[in-house]
């Protein structure tokens, strides 16, 4: 094949049209430029933009060359295509295509997601990148989840479709008529992907067929609700009334034929033809397969087909089972964005709550949320108990439920918990695994039952039932509520260490006794307030604080109610300053606040209050006895009183002894030397 064709123009538009059809990425590399993945045969269709956000903004070009571009170098090298995972998660795959010289275009397609499990991982590396949620959302919003199962088909529907339009295009003049008959098809086909019902792609289909290959009658045959039948979804042409009620076992012989490994099956016996339940006038029926499990047929009555129109049908039923494949996923595609979001808020919102009660409830709501589920529950394990507990509710009154327990292994809820599966009913009253009648207070019979796991260990179980369409729920209920389970655990996680990590914080910034800011982190605030000045010339001061006649308390009741007048007074001195002011305990007696932006007048007024508030705050003694302390008080302010940490330390000092000296239980304020201090 020459080279030079698959740079024409005319290998875009099929490219185009395929990527349309399918709803992947298609790109084409040339053997010269395998492994630059910047520079394609023509420019990319449908590319994904996680790749080029993650390659563009956020420098991981070098990752995408050496997963992709490996991949694309070793078709070219081998003549094999792979399906493969990038390290965005995304599944891919590789399509040589050949001719006598051997290969001579590499296409790669694909880059989608096939589960929510898939999205959550990528998630978590675009996290390590630095892709931020809201980007992520608006990239995704119109995501379609591809399963493997469809990849591999559409890889295959891609190979065979490219070489036989390619090879059609370089055989000229000879196949002109086949070719433009394929390439009619073929956009017809790229159209049909605007089609979101079935009916309407079914009778589109059907007349395409009739015109171009001047069919007598046709039919599209679909299983019926029960799976055991086939029955007429569409028909088309003269025997269009007789066929429209058409039904026949899915086994029986003529048609069981297709299935699954034939994908055409022709016949003119009349034995058979009346035997497979067609109009009795019928002489002859073209049988095409339109999906690989064999649930819809295209029947061509009464028509001759030539074997190069046998290999067309043949090519664009392919095709069409892959847009009906389409089809049905961009009709989830609504509820799977909804629950992609759901998923980003419950990343955003877990991120930002410290509570594992207000965790769990966030967790609950957006779970039912995304399926559409009215009722549901979210309990955990109380190891001491080892009973199930309600941590979360929804569709009844928490009231009703606060006192419930649930023992593993006991009814639903225990036995998910205790086996650590998840569980799918579509009716509890015919699944054997339940077996259960309906409970009033549940419209519907359906339920998801799933358990919470972290580090190999099931902690509790989210419950969710009642869909509000009445609806069964489905494996992409159960594949979404799993994905989120996951995210719950490491919220948890994340929740508790945040928690444990907040905890040895605290010890290690504050006093043990009166919970106030320890000496040391007292000193780190003091230098922070420092540099504040320096860079915003914002002054604040300083109060120290000491309790008067401490020994002699000490000596006379004991030090358990000296510890009880430590405690008492750091009480005080917190309930009387500001939220932005910063009380620790300095040591022994000694207490001290820091005051932001405060000036030495301010700083007066407070010392006084907080004077007058531990001198009205009663003390217990271990003997019942009730006594009153007072505290003498010294501000000074930065920089009126001091250059530099350790001279506002001093001068605050000095303002408190001169207190002391001056009587105890009052407040004093630094002055320079000549100058006498104001109380």
């Amino acid at each position: 094949m020459d080279g030079e064709l698959h740079r024409s123009t005319q290998w875009k538009p099929l490219q185009e049209g395929l990527a349309k059809a399918t709803g992947l990425a298609l790109l084409a590399y040339g053997p010269s430029r395998a492994v630059d993945l910047n520079r394609t045969l023509c420019a990319p269709s449908q590319d994904n933009p996680i790749c080029r956000l993650l390659q563009e903004r956020y420098g991981q070009r070098a990752q995408c060359d050496a997963h992709c571009g490996r991949q694309v170098a070793q078709a070219f090298a081998t003549g094999h295509g792979e399906a493969f995972t990038c390290h965005a998660n995304l599944r891919a795959f590789t399509v040589p295509v050949t001719d006598e010289r051997g290969v001579s275009m590499v296409i790669l397609g694909g880059k989608s997601f096939s589960s929510y499990e898939d999205f959550f991982t990528f998630r978590e590396a675009a996290q390590r990148y630095g892709v931020d949620a809201d980007t992520l959302l608006n990239l995704v919003k119109d995501i379609q989840f591809k399963d493997v199962g469809f990849l591999e088909s559409a890889a295959g529907l891609v190979d065979g479709i490219a070489r036989a339009v390619l090879r059609s295009l370089a055989s000229g003049q000879r196949q002109e008529a086949s070719s433009a008959r394929l390439m009619t098809l073929f956009a017809i086909s790229a159209e049909l992907r605007h089609q979101l019902d079935q009916p309407s792609l079914f009778r589109l289909a059907l007349n395409t067929i009739g015109v171009l290959f001047n069919a007598n009658s046709a039919m599209i045959l679909d299983v019926a609700a029960r799976g055991d039948r086939y029955q007429a979804a569409d028909t088309f042409g003269v025997k269009r009334e007789a066929l429209n009620q058409y039904t026949a076992p899915r086994q029986q012989k003529l048609l069981a034929q297709i299935q699954p490994s034939r994908r055409h099956v022709a016949c003119d016996a009349p034995a058979e033809l009346a035997q497979a339940g067609f109009p009795a006038d019928v002489t002859s029926a073209h049988l095409f397969s339109l999906a690989s499990d064999g649930q819809r047929l295209l029947v061509v009555l009464d028509t001759t087909l030539s074997d190069e129109d046998v290999k067309v049908l043949s090519t664009f039923c392919e095709l069409f089972g892959v847009i009906l494949e389409n089809a049905h996923l961009r009709a989830q595609a609504s509820d799977r964005r909804q629950g992609l979001t759901s998923l980003t808020e419950l990343m955003r919102n877990s991120a930002s709550t410290l509570s594992i009660t207000d965790l769990f409830q966030i967790v609950l709501d957006r779970s039912t949320a995304s399926v559409e589920a009215e009722q549901g529950s979210l309990m955990v394990l109380d190891e001491d108990r080892n009973e199930l507990v309600v941590k979360a509710i929804k569709g009844l009154n928490p009231k009703i439920v606060e006192a419930m327990r649930i023992r593993p292994g006991e009814g639903i809820s225990g036995s998910v918990f205790a086996e650590g599966k998840p569980l799918l009913v579509s009716n509890l009253e015919t699944d054997e695994r339940v077996l259960q009648q309906k409970r009033p207070r549940y419209r519907t019979r359906s339920f998801v039952s799933l358990p919470l796991r972290a580090d190999d260990k099931t902690i509790g179980v989210l419950n969710v039932a009642d869909k509000v369409s009445g609806d069964p729920f489905t494996s992409y209920d159960l594949d979404l509520l799993t994905s989120i389970a996951t995210y719950t655990m490491i919220a948890v996680q994340r929740s508790e260490f945040h928690h444990r990590s907040e905890e040895l914080k605290q010890i290690s910034i504050t006093d043990s006794m009166t919970g106030l800011l320890n000496r040391g982190h007292f000193q780190e605030r003091l230098a922070e307030e420092i540099e504040r000045f320096k860079r915003h010339k914002l002054p604040f001061s300083l109060i120290m604080i000491d309790i008067d006649d401490f020994k002699r308390l000490n000596d006379t009741h004991g030090h358990p109610t000296g510890d009880q007048a430590l405690v008492t007074t750091a009480k005080a001195i917190r309930n009387s300053i500001r939220a932005i002011d910063m009380a620790a305990r300095y040591g022994g007696e000694e207490f001290t606040v820091i005051l932001p932006q405060t000036t030495k007048q301010a700083a007066r007024t407070m010392a006084q209050r907080i004077g007058r508030a531990v001198a009205r705050t009663p003390i217990r003694t271990t003997k019942g006895d009730v006594l009153y302390l007072t505290v003498s008080l010294g501000a000074a302010s930065f920089p009126d009183d001091a250059n530099t940490l350790d001279e506002l330390l001093q001068r605050a000092d000095q303002a408190m002894y001169e207190a002391k000296r001056r009587g105890k239980n009052q407040a004093v304020v630094y002055e320079a030397p000549g100058t006498k201090p104001k109380t």
